[in-house]
């Protein structure tokens, strides 16, 4: 397969879902082996060839969000989201619940290692905290 067929490391799939390479799920599973479930998908290229990525996905539910200084809709929904450092402390990888799943997040060093790993398709920035 060529480079420029070869699908990135990180794709949005249907509804938002986080849909990740192998090189990303050995990069999360290093730090994560007790929140994430992680689900088979095949990826299909322009040339019909079907490469094996993970769905990512968090049975369990995780509060993530500083409440006194996140804003919320009338919804309910986050407008402008914090999140709370003493509740993800143990969570090297999370993603923000609700229709804001598609944002992947993580600590530091996860990210230094996705990095290190030359993953594709990742987007990079500062969280605010």
């Amino acid at each position: 397969m060529s480079p420029v067929e070869e699908p990135p490391d990180f794709l949005r799939g249907l509804d938002a879902a986080r849909v990740v390479s192998e090189r990303v799920k050995a990069v999360v599973s290093a730090y994560d082996v007790t929140e994430v479930a992680w689900i088979p998908v095949g990826v299909v290229t322009p040339s019909a060839r079907t490469s094996q990525y993970w769905l990512v996905h968090y049975p369990r539910l995780r509060e993530v969000f500083d409440l006194e200084t996140t804003t919320f809709g009338p919804s309910g929904l986050p407008i402008r989201w914090v999140i709370d450092l003493e509740q993800v402390q143990e969570l090297p990888v999370f993603m923000v619940p609700g229709p804001l799943a598609e944002t992947f997040l993580v600590h530091a060093e996860v990210k230094d290692a996705l990095l290190a790993a030359g993953v594709t398709g990742m987007d990079v920035r500062r969280t605010r905290t």
